[in-house]
């Protein structure tokens, strides 16, 4: 990065000296003041129209530096001390933190943990039930364009024995094409997750109003038994048209080891008629809980995942076991990427020059713990990173 995008960068915080010191890298002079670096106030004193090539300037830099372990534990505490401590678990509580719903006495058997649930304000509702509580949150990003957010994910816990129908309620009300599930059953021998899927045959989801949803299992694409989506992906990473021609690519976004497909059709019955859609599980069996997953193997799933959910109009149902460490984690990288290769601006994120701080801040407001852990953290930087250059931005 040269120097007058270092000089353009540092303008995003008041604190830092207006000229950069040559014997000092910009992350240097940051880590000199990050104690008190406040992501709330921050604001520039003008948004650069190349702000998005800054923040990834940035990315890299971060990337790059040999203090970077020590600039990562001091932002994620940062986040922690900004988001957590002074916003969401204040006393007196904050309006906009309100868990009335999910610690409520009939809700809160459906809470797989007790400290891991919505908030009022952005909880997924069930339709048409006399009990509309589902641990689920509205994650909402700006994806189309810098006015708006689009309500692109829901992160939700991975389902209880019983919350397995509320789930499959959720899915099919809220119209989602994908449901992405990053943890594995039982892992270091505790129950993560209850099997809510099948592998033959269909089962009934009744609804309080008289209509029931039918989830009948289709077909179930693993590597090395691929199916026609499966190939038509593999075709899509392999062709390159997408990527530039990187011959990193295929090999990079083609790391499916751990990974089952299996498909659903969902019927809808009523007094009024029927319907009728497709939903696609990916299921995951690479990721440890409170760990990391292989880069590449990430960015696959990323990738498969835009394959299959191609508008954000369909939000993309995400869970791992409690819904926020890797949940979180596959949302920030997810949106960072798309956000950084549309070029998309946002007031929210332009003010601040750590995208990747002020993007896990944001999830964290809207379902706690999202990216609960340091080296996940960490992974994101990488992952976005590594994502953009193998696309071919830099």
């Amino acid at each position: 990065m040269d120097s007058s995008s270092s000089a353009e960068l540092a303008a995003f915080d008041p604190t830092l000296p207006a000229q950069p010191q040559p014997e000092q890298g910009l992350l240097a002079r940051i880590l000199r003041c990050l104690s008190n670096y406040d992501y709330d106030n921050v604001m520039p004193r003008t948004v650069s129209t190349a702000s998005g090539r800054l923040q990834l300037g940035y990315i890299h830099q971060v990337l790059q530096h040999p203090e970077r372990a020590r600039y990562w534990r001091r932002t994620f505490k940062n986040v922690i001390d900004v988001v957590d401590r002074g916003e969401v678990y204040q006393t007196p509580p904050d309006p906009r933190y309100t868990v009335d719903a999910a610690e409520g006495e009939e809700n809160v058997y459906k809470n797989r943990y007790t400290n891991i649930i919505p908030f009022d304000r952005n909880r997924v509702p069930l339709v048409n039930m006399h009990n509309d509580y589902i641990n689920a949150s509205f994650i909402s990003m700006p994806l189309s364009n810098s006015t708006e957010r689009d309500p692109a994910y829901i992160a939700t816990q991975g389902p209880t024995k019983e919350s397995i129908l509320d789930f499959w309620r959720m899915v099919y009300q809220r119209e989602a094409n994908l449901v992405l599930c990053l943890s594995q059953l039982v892992e270091s021998g505790r129950p993560k997750v209850d099997q809510y899927w099948i592998d033959n045959g269909s089962f009934l989801v009744p609804i309080d109003d008289g209509s029931q949803i039918q989830v009948t299992h289709v077909a179930t694409e693993t590597p090395d038994r691929p199916g026609e989506l499966l190939t038509s992906f593999r075709r899509h990473i392999e062709s390159g048209r997408r990527y530039k021609d990187n011959n990193q690519v295929a090999s990079a976004f083609l790391q499916l080891g751990g990974i089952t497909l299996r498909k659903f059709d969902l019927d809808y019955r009523s007094a009024q008629g029927t319907a009728n859609t497709q939903v696609w599980h990916l299921f995951s069996s690479a990721w440890p809980d409170h760990g990391v997953i292989a880069i590449d193997s990430l960015l696959t799933i990323v990738e498969l995942s835009r394959f299959i959910n191609v508008s954000i109009r369909n939000p993309l149902v995400v869970h791992c076991s409690a819904g926020c460490g890797r949940t979180g984690t596959f949302i920030a990288v997810d949106f960072l990427t798309r956000y950084l290769e549309d070029g998309l601006r946002f007031p929210e994120f332009d003010a601040h020059p750590d995208l990747v701080a002020a993007v896990v801040a944001d999830l964290r407001r809207q379902r706690v713990q999202m990216v609960q852990a340091l080296r996940q953290f960490e992974l994101v930087y990488e992952s976005v990173a590594r994502y953009l250059e193998l696309i071919g931005i830099k």
